[in-house]
């Protein structure tokens, strides 16, 4: 048998990362005791690597809704912090509780004055200290740490007042958007954009700082995180794991952002448990053997051991076979070096020709063996499989409405039903009575015409049924074997437009020269709607974290691959088989 590595995690400091795989990668997979094995920890980091792709975009009249929970109701500490962008003013809040007088909230104060008011106005830090530019990114955070409020702009600090107590909304109000609620009406008065919304149990600036430009990492303090990366519907969503997903009223997404490309790599340094301190280090475990390895990286720290588990019988060495003999990996033993030297004798000569006539007609032609890049029958379809490094993938997604042993996948559901079922399901684009076709080949709501093109969408459930959805010898792929092929391709930064088609998109295709041939199926939401069909792509992976689950994204216009939380399990999305 092969023997593997395993991981455990430690995180501390001031920033908490937390992963769900090993990110400590190993060289080769599988070893016996005295090998040489590379241990390579660069993977630490790339998450918090890639592409700022958009921000929130609001307007007079329109606004967003966090619902509230716990997680946001009462602070004894807290950071409130957001990228603003001006473009036309009016006397509003930015963001705040919705019913402002009895909560806390960030406004501007005629003429473009910023303030964070608590308590509904008796503590307004600002004053006329910062007036607020249009057509200007600032860096706004409000910061509580139990004893005193401050108020930064770009890092700076504009004001401070002495509190106490708990910051609350006695209304469990929900925080909202350019929007302003009092007792005789409403407004949305503001014009602008709004980017990675952060809020924190914690008083993470006590002095001066440079405002961070790169997405924000959950770690365990963050209550709330909200990229506007990704708009599904109306659903904005909460990358925290809180699940506060904001709702648009009308709001949108844009491309102008504070940032775009963003590497953190130059600032990291690594220690190793041996004392190395480059990426990556040779060993040579001769028993199960921890390392592990603390990655700095800016206000981030990450320790990781990993635990080398060799084999300890195998002989991959010179004499542990015989003469004629060599090791074999995957069948684990020795086999023939060279099976025309049929005597072992180390050469090939009359002798061997002779065996091998004697036993020439003995059997039947074999039918040649199944390859991955062949097709693959199964419940009367043939699907394109495709094979990517050293994974196996179906080239298309599946459209089966049957699980693996026969059972039949509920399906046909209105959006009520969709939206209530807490069963595996199965849909097709364009059954929503609510549908978005922005295909330029198709009309994706046409059921017919999206089933030919993108196969069906499945729900979690289904994903997670033990009666499987793909065939045997197959399974849905997890978060980290999803990962092992965008690797594989460069990177999750430019593998999406190796993975997309040359056609079908909305704005522009990729080159699919990894044969994934990726296709915007769209997804079917919460509420039974469709949206997305011929604009982006959205494929489960089996992996589950903190009620929801782990997905990957194609989008029309970017060479990434982006990978996010599911809004909610209940959502229908494309899948695909991996071999086993």
């Amino acid at each position: 048998m092969r023997h593997l590595p395993y991981c455990f995690f430690v995180f501390f400091s001031l920033s908490v990362f937390y992963s769900a795989q090993c990110q400590i990668n190993i060289t080769p997979t599988s070893f016996c005791a005295g090998d040489t094995v590379i241990l390579n920890a660069s993977a630490l980091i790339e998450s918090q690597e890639g592409t700022n792709n958009s921000s929130l975009q609001f307007s007079s009249g329109n606004y967003m809704r966090i619902p509230i929970s716990d997680a946001l109701s009462d602070f004894e500490q807290v950071t409130i912090e957001f990228w603003y962008y001006q473009i036309s003013s009016g006397e509003e809040f930015i963001i705040a509780t919705e019913y402002f007088n009895t909560g806390w909230g960030f406004h501007n104060e005629n003429p473009n004055i910023l303030q964070w008011r608590v308590e509904g106005g008796p503590y307004s830090l600002g004053g006329s200290n910062f007036s607020i530019p249009n057509n200007e990114w600032i860096h706004v955070a409000g910061v509580y740490d139990s004893q005193e409020l401050r108020l930064y702009v770009d890092g700076n600090l504009i004001a401070s007042e002495a509190y106490t107590g708990t910051i609350s909304d006695s209304r469990n109000e929900d925080i909202v958007v350019n929007r302003h609620v009092w007792a005789s009406g409403s407004s949305s008065r503001l014009s602008g954009y709004l980017d990675e919304l952060r809020i924190s149990g914690i008083a993470r600036y006590n002095d001066n700082f440079t405002p961070p430009e790169y997405d924000f990492v959950s770690d365990e303090q963050t209550l709330g995180l909200w990229h506007f990366d990704d708009l599904s519907g109306n659903m904005l969503s909460d990358d925290s794991g809180f699940n506060n997903h904001g709702q648009s009223n009308g709001v949108g997404t844009t491309s102008n952002v504070p940032y775009s490309d963003y590497n953190t790599a130059s600032n990291v340094s690594y220690v190793w448990s041996n004392g190395e301190t480059q990426t990556a280090i040779q060993v040579v475990p001769i028993d199960q053997s921890p390392y592990s390895v603390v990655v700095e990286n800016g206000g981030t720290t990450i320790e990781e051991t990993i635990v080398l588990n060799p084999n300890m019988t195998c002989c991959p060495g010179p004499g542990c076979c015989l003469d004629g003999q060599t090791w074999d990996w995957d069948q684990m033993g020795c086999v023939i070096t060279n099976p025309t030297d049929t005597n072992l004798d180390g050469c090939t000569n009359l002798t061997d020709l002779m065996d091998i006539l004697s036993a020439y007609g003995d059997c039947a032609a074999e039918e040649s063996a199944w390859q991955c890049g062949d097709p693959l029958e199964y419940q009367g379809y043939d699907y394109s499989t495709v094979l990517i490094g050293e994974q196996c993938w179906f080239a298309e997604n599946l459209r089966s409405e049957l699980y693996a042993n026969g059972d039949v996948i509920p399906t046909s559901l209105s959006d009520e039903e969709w939206e209530l079922t807490n069963i595996g399901a199965v849909t097709v684009y364009g059954e929503g009575s609510d549908c978005q076709n922005s295909s330029p080949d198709i009309d994706a709501c046409n059921t017919d015409e999206s089933l030919t093109e993108y196969g069906r969408l499945y729900n979690f459930p289904a994903v997670l049924d033990a009666r499987s959805l793909c065939p045997t010898d197959w399974h849905i792929p997890t978060d980290n074997e999803w990962s092992t092929m965008t690797d594989e391709l460069g990177g999750s930064s430019v593998a999406g437009d190796m993975m997309k088609t040359t056609f079908g998109w909305n704005s522009e295709g990729g080159t699919n020269t990894s044969g994934f041939s990726g296709l915007p199926g769209g997804n079917r939401g919460l509420q039974g709607e469709n949206s997305g069909g011929g604009l982006y792509g959205d494929w489960w992976t089996s992996t589950p974290n903190s009620g929801s689950a782990w997905l990957r994204n194609l989008y029309s216009d970017r060479e990434s691959v982006d990978r996010y939380l599911a809004a909610a399990i209940t959502g229908g999305l494309s899948v695909r088989c991996i071999k086993d």
